[in-house]
């Protein structure tokens, strides 16, 4: 099992497209499937340089299925440069920022819930409570690599 790290993360400009998703693989996926392409396009026909990972951003989660529903923020790096050169349905912004708690999910995203089971297991263990925003980090591209090889940081905001 991947190992429960700590930092202080700093705000990182993203152009997203955001939207609510009930908390499941049906409702989530396509939205990825959607908006990565999107963001991609739109800053290639812009010609902004992206900054690696790409993200996506829960918010007003709890990370435990509790609240069905939550925001999710499918994010793409830029320079803080390039964020006036946003235009709707693309939104400028940061990234999350302050104290993390993250470790490192290693193969299908399909396991990725049992990752987080383990997060909020060892957050508890560690007396920290998750402030409901979570961000997955996308270390590499499923279309490149082998299922069992992909890597995906999930990080938590955390008190």
């Amino acid at each position: 099992m991947a190992t429960l790290s700590f930092r202080t993360t700093e705000p990182k400009p993203i152009f997203y497209r955001s939207g609510r998703v009930e908390m499941t693989p049906q409702s989530i996926t396509p939205r990825f499937e959607h908006d990565l392409p999107s963001l991609a396009a739109f800053c290639k026909a812009k010609a902004i340089a992206t900054v690696p990972p790409p993200m996506g951003i829960y918010r007003n989660a709890d990370g435990e299925g509790k609240n069905p529903q939550m925001i999710l923020d499918v994010a793409i790096g830029v320079a803080e440069a390039d964020l006036s050169k946003a235009e709707a349905p693309v939104l400028a912004g940061h990234a999350p920022s302050g104290h993390t708690a993250f470790l490192v999910h290693k193969g299908s995203y399909a396991t990725l819930p049992e990752t987080y089971k383990a997060l909020f297991s060892a957050l508890s263990a560690a007396g920290h409570k998750p402030l409901g925003t979570f961000w997955e980090a996308y270390l590499n591209d499923p279309y490149e690599v082998e299922e069992a090889d992909l890597e995906t940081e999930i990080c938590a905001l955390i008190a």
